[in-house]
């Protein structure tokens, strides 16, 4: 019996009678477990992300009119089929992917395209006592209780509310960490606003105690911080610190990136390393080098720095390696370069949700460079 609702389900979603809800439902599954082929989620988390999943498939199934679109013994045998769905889902994205290789070249190439998708609302938040939860914008609800803070989950936007309780209760430290083709946004219990671009991570208490507020990042951040003049902000990131009081500024400090870049928008911050400190104001931002340098740039271009957070891909002035390491991250894809492309620089402004093959179209109008699709890696070449 659970054979046949496997295969109602997979005639409705290929012959294309899933409503617009059921299809991001079954296509987001298949890319998270393409994501997990990339070793990007724990066995764990992969049965987290199943479990919630098949959760919202059977929310539908037994909705008051779900009887108009589903036989009413296939939404009822729903309840006793707690694996059912995804099984299907999961066998299907296996059948496809072996049928892979006997389709014709051209064919192959177009499903190589469509497998990188762009990203989307996605984390993962490390609990105090190490467990984990997936987060993505579908979820909502109250996730946990961590020390006297509540966790409120809705619409990629994770909330820590101050709650009651002994102010000498221990203070739980959480982490959100985003993966390749993730974004995230948390509020903080001082109330600061933080958005996470991908390959992210950030380290906080659930709330903040003492004279100063302390948190641990790497990646690409950009902080709102909430204004407290006696109780200074701290950012620690690659052996630097960030102190802030009430103040907005992004951080860019990917490991491949060759410096690490703070930007202030609003406010002052004080970056230090060492036993160095330099002052921002307003439009300046300040490069560390690998070698530990620090270099200040005036008038900086502040739709550059901010694209990615307005979803946004900015390519003016920028050359082909430091766009492809931004696609790599967004679209969960490795890049192969043949022979020599430096020399090449790209001009204008790409959304971030446009399909891989629209993107690199744009990009290889140029004449200059030209791309092709293997998987979910992207060769380069003049």
């Amino acid at each position: 019996m659970q054979k046949e609702i496997f295969d109602r389900l997979a005639e409705k979603y290929l012959a294309g009678e899933a409503n617009e809800e059921e299809k991001q439902l079954v296509e987001e599954f298949l890319r998270r477990m393409e994501d997990r082929d990339a070793g990007q989620f724990s066995e764990l988390q992969v049965q987290e992300i199943v479990s919630s999943l098949y959760g919202r498939i059977r929310a539908q199934l037994e909705s008051p009119n779900a009887s108009s679109r589903f036989p009413r013994s296939l939404w009822f045998r729903m309840s006793a089929a707690v694996a059912a769905a995804l099984l299907l889902v999961l066998g299907g994205y296996y059948y496809w992917a072996s049928q892979e290789s006997a389709l014709p070249s051209e064919e192959k190439q177009n499903i190589a395209q469509h497998s990188l998708l762009p990203g989307t609302d996605a984390a993962i938040l490390t609990l105090g006592d190490g467990s984990q939860v997936v987060l993505d914008s579908l979820g909502h609800g109250a996730i946990s209780r961590q020390g006297l803070a509540d966790i409120i989950n809705r619409k990629g936007k994770l909330s820590y509310n101050a709650a009651e309780g002994e102010q000498n209760e221990t203070v739980a430290f959480n982490t959100v960490t985003t993966p390749k083709g993730g974004q995230y946004r948390i509020t903080l219990a001082d109330g600061t606003n933080v958005w996470l671009n991908a390959m992210a991570s950030i380290r906080f208490p659930t709330v903040f105690t003492g004279s100063e507020r302390i948190v641990e990042a790497t990646g690409e951040v950009y902080f709102e911080v909430a204004k407290d003049k006696e109780r200074p902000f701290h950012v620690r990131i690659n052996g630097l610190d960030v102190q802030a009081l009430g103040t907005q500024f992004n951080i860019n400090a990917y490991p491949d990136e060759p410096s690490a870049n703070i930007t202030l928008l609003e406010g002052s911050v004080r970056v230090g390393k060492d036993d160095r400190r330099q002052m921002l104001v307003p439009g300046q931002q300040v490069r560390i080098t690998e070698e530990g340098e620090m270099i200040m740039k005036d008038e900086v271009d502040m739709d550059q720095v901010m694209a990615w957070k307005n979803g946004l891909f900015y390519l003016t002035g920028s050359n082909i390696r430091e766009i492809m390491r931004q696609i790599s991250r967004w679209y969960n894809a490795e890049v192969v370069y043949e022979g020599d492309v430096s020399g090449i620089d790209f001009y204008g402004v790409v959304e971030r949700t446009k399909d891989i093959s629209e993107l690199l179209g744009i990009l290889e109008k140029t004449g200059i460079v030209h791309f092709r699709i293997e998987g979910k890696k992207i060769i380069v070449s003049k």
